[in-house]
Order: structure tokens, then sequence, then C-alpha cells
């Protein structure tokens, strides 16, 4: 029998893949007016109209998947890295349509085939990559600012001995660059706070 937390957790899955699959088709849509403006540029075209167009493609991004993350209870993070990688074959789809649509299906076969039509995804993909990881950065570090302890998935180990065991190990430079913490923050006699960097995906406190 199925409990009601696996079926929560089905939904909540349904539910990602599915605002994923969306981010990627909302990629899918904003970069042939970027690549547009693009070509217009190298042909001696307005700088202005494509750095506008590239903003608002980074800027649209940005807020589906901070937004798309703190649906979730605990958020769970829809990484703009992956909506832009999906974007690829999605971007392919579109581009055999409209090969269709013209007329050239004979074309097809050749073109997808071609070393050039390789170089150009393979292009393609790198830089929606670099895009990616850049607003995963940002998204990561709004949706982290936003929440509450129910958004947070928590784990709390006690240890046996006393702070004047236990500070000294963890204070070690090779345990504390291994975990990525900061030194200890003293909050008051027998408290101490080390955290993680504010980038990182796993954090410690």
């Amino acid at each position: 029998m199925q409990s009601s937390g696996d079926h929560k957790l089905r939904q909540e899955d349904a539910w990602y893949f599915a605002l994923v699959l969306l981010g990627a088709g909302v990629n899918a849509a904003i970069i042939p007016p970027v690549a547009a403006q693009a070509l217009n540029l190298i042909g001696g075209g307005s700088a202005v109209l494509f750095y506008e167009a590239f903003v608002l493609y980074a800027i649209v991004g940005i807020v589906y998947c901070a937004g798309a993350s703190l649906m979730f209870t605990p958020k769970r993070h829809v990484s703009p890295t992956t909506t832009q990688l999906i974007a690829v074959p999605i971007l392919t789809l579109l581009f055999a349509d409209y090969l269709l649509r013209r007329g050239a299906a004979p074309a097809i076969e050749n073109y997808f085939l071609s070393a050039s039509a390789v170089l150009v995804f393979v292009l393609t993909g790198m830089i929606l990559y670099l895009v990616g990881s850049s607003q995963s950065r940002i998204v990561r570090y709004l949706v982290g600012l936003r929440g509450t302890k129910e958004d947070t998935l928590r784990d709390l180990w006690l240890l046996d001995k006393g702070l004047d065991d236990v500070l000294p190990v963890i204070s070690q430079k090779e345990l504390l660059y291994a975990l990525d913490l900061s030194p200890g923050e003293e909050l008051d006699e027998d408290t101490f706070l080390f955290r993680t960097g504010r980038l990182n995906e796993q954090q410690y406190s």
C-alpha cells in the first residue's frame, strides 16, 4: 500500500520535471531572437539590441528558476543549467520543423549528419552550459535567502564529547578546507558556529 508521503513525493517529482521542461521550452523560445541579434551584431548591426536581448534572456531564466524552486517545500533547486541543456534538443526539433515547413526535407538528413551541424550543436551546448552555470549561482544565492525551517532538510549529530575535545578537531585547517567551512565564530561561552559559503551546494552550520 502506498503511503501518503510516497504519493506526495511522486507528485512533487512530476511537478519538478514538468517545471524543468517548461523552463527549457521558455529558453528555446527566447534563444532564436537572441541568436538573430548576435548575427546582426556580427554583420555590423547594433550592439545595444544584442545586449538588451541577452540580458533579458538571462534575467528570464533566473526569475523563472528561482520562482520554480520556491514552489516546493522543502525547496528544490530547479537548475538553470539543466533547463539550458535540455533546450538544445528542443531547438534541434524546432529547426527540423522549420526545414520541413520550408520544403527542405531531403536536406535534413544531410545537414544533421554533417560535421558543421555537430560543431554548431556542440558550441551551442557549451555556450548554454556557461550561461546556465552563471544563472545557477545567482538562483542558489536568491533561493537560499528565502524560506523557513520547513524549507531545509536537517540532520543533527550529537557527540559524546565536551566542547574542549571537539573544538580542536573541527578547527583544523585541513578539515575546514575539506568541508568548505569558515573559521569558528564564538557566539557565547559554550557555542561556536562554523558555516559554509553561500554558493556551496551543501550547507553546514
